[in-house]
């Protein structure tokens, strides 16, 4: 499972998680992919753990079963 923080927030909820590990490429996220992992105010820095899923319907990639790395210092 990839780790990365969020290094993007947008207000029509979606936020875009940068991977911590090579090649750091950055992953879409839906806002209910991170309320399920208990958080409900992302804020930038934030770290996740993360699966990636190609979206059915976009043909992209995005995060899914999102764990809030509550320790991990950003």
């Amino acid at each position: 499972m990839p780790i990365g923080r969020i290094s993007n927030v947008n207000e029509r909820g979606f936020a875009f998680l940068k991977s911590d590990q090579p090649p750091f490429d950055s992953t879409f996220v839906h806002f209910s992919e991170l309320q399920k992992a208990g958080v409900n105010d992302p804020l930038v820095g934030m770290a996740f753990a993360y699966s990636i899923v190609r979206d059915n319907v976009t043909g992209k990639s995005k995060a899914v079963d999102c764990e809030w790395m509550q320790s991990a210092v950003g």
